[in-house]
């Protein structure tokens, strides 16, 4: 609200006081002048006070009014100073301008930089960031925002107001999906005195790697084994990251054991591991998968068999190559004696997809394709009858 004063021109100075309570208040007060004389007399405003402007002046006879606003102090001072008025007569007369300035001060105290670190596991990043106002008023957060990406979010509702010598915790969530180095400028828009132009800057710095992990082999068979019979594959496993990772292994069928369960990989390198079977008492296959994870807990597979046979017996059912399939897959049967063999392909609620004719009376090697290209992506149940056995195998179709 304006607050009126009147000058007498020819009488007596007159001061006005603006009561700002912080540095950036505005504030605007109307000085009216009037005309005590006989004669209709505009003045003009000859000097420039410092801290205030004059925004616009109103002439009317007998009443003029000067619009004079305080700018906002610096270093939180108080103002004195004084508007010089000049009539047509040359005349000089004075107003006193005084604004006082509220010493109370918010001071925001916070981190110097946030570094992310390595980021290789996830897309997102959660820091809690404090914030302290070390002032003896209370402390404003307008809003935080990044400077150049959008990609965060902030768990508080703005406004924020901390009270002096209190502090809070806020909680920001970064998303740096893509590999390199990254730089950005976190910036909390506040009313603290130690901001530039109304904004706190904190830099943030971050290095994104992904992990990418190939294995030799899909598959892994051990082929027409005698009875009891032990033996061993070696596989290699290759970083093809630019930063080491550990891995785990781990076989789902005991009767498969790893030379290693834990080993580490250096950048753009690559492991040895041998898959060891311990062999079995009877004949028929043992079907299994080794689990590999990375650093990252993403997970690999490979599917692993052993087929035993009886003593001078020759007889095999192999895995599907390749597996995953994008148009075709393959499966081998081999048998030195005689046995009939039947395929059918189910998807995962158990209906039939595919059927296959029956062979009878068949000894000998045959390779048999499987067309995947009319079927959905997904995966699905391939089923292998024998005289021997019911062969089971998971097939995984691309897209």
């Amino acid at each position: 609200m304006a607050i009126k004063e009147t000058i007498l021109l020819d009488t007596f100075q007159q001061i006005v006081i603006f009561n700002a309570q912080n540095d950036s208040e505005r504030l605007q007060k109307i000085i009216e002048v009037k005309n005590l004389g006989s004669l209709l007399s505009n003045f003009k405003i000859i000097n420039n006070p410092t801290g205030f402007a004059i925004d616009s002046v109103i002439y009317n006879y007998p009443i003029s009014k000067i619009y004079c606003s305080f700018l906002g102090g610096e270093n939180r001072k108080d103002y004195v100073d004084s508007i010089l008025l000049q009539d047509e007569c040359s005349k000089i007369y004075t107003v006193g301008i005084r604004a006082y300035v509220n010493n109370k001060i918010a001071i925001l105290s916070t981190v110097n930089k946030i570094d992310l670190g390595l980021i290789a596991c996830s897309d997102e990043q959660v820091v809690n960031l404090p914030i302290v106002n070390q002032g003896d008023t209370t402390l404003i957060l307008d809003n935080i925002t990044l400077k150049n990406n959008t990609n965060f979010t902030v768990s508080s509702n703005f406004p924020i107001e901390i009270l002096p010598n209190h502090s809070v915790l806020i909680s920001i969530q970064f998303e740096i999906s893509q590999e390199g180095n990254y730089y950005d400028t976190l910036m909390i828009e506040t009313n603290a005195n130690n901001s530039a132009n109304g904004f706190i800057y904190i830099p943030i710095e971050a290095e994104r790697k992904n992990i990418t992990i190939e294995v030799s082999d899909e598959s892994i068979k051990f082929d027409s084994l005698n009875l009891n019979q032990k033996d061993s594959i070696s596989f290699y496993i290759i970083n093809k990251s630019q930063i080491p990772t550990s891995i785990t292994l781990k076989s789902t069928n005991p009767n498969f054991i790893l030379n290693q369960t834990f080993q580490s990989i250096p950048p753009n390198d690559s492991i040895h591991n041998e898959i060891i079977y311990l062999g079995r008492s009877s004949a028929g296959n043992d079907l299994g998968e080794i689990i590999i994870q990375d650093t990252c807990s993403k997970e690999y597979i490979i599917q692993i068999e052993a087929s035993v046979i009886e003593a001078g017996e020759v007889y095999s059912v192999s895995l599907l190559q390749p597996n995953p399939a994008d148009k075709m897959t393959n499966i081998e049967i081999t048998s030195n004696s005689s046995i009939f063999y039947q395929i059918k392909i189910y998807d995962l609620q158990g209906k039939i997809i595919s059927e296959f004719p029956r062979v009878d009376n068949f000894t000998g090697f045959v390779r048999i394709p499987i067309n995947t290209q009319k079927i959905a992506s997904g995966v699905y149940i391939v089923e292998i009858n024998t005289s021997k056995e019911k062969a089971i195998r998971k097939l995984i179709k691309l897209k």
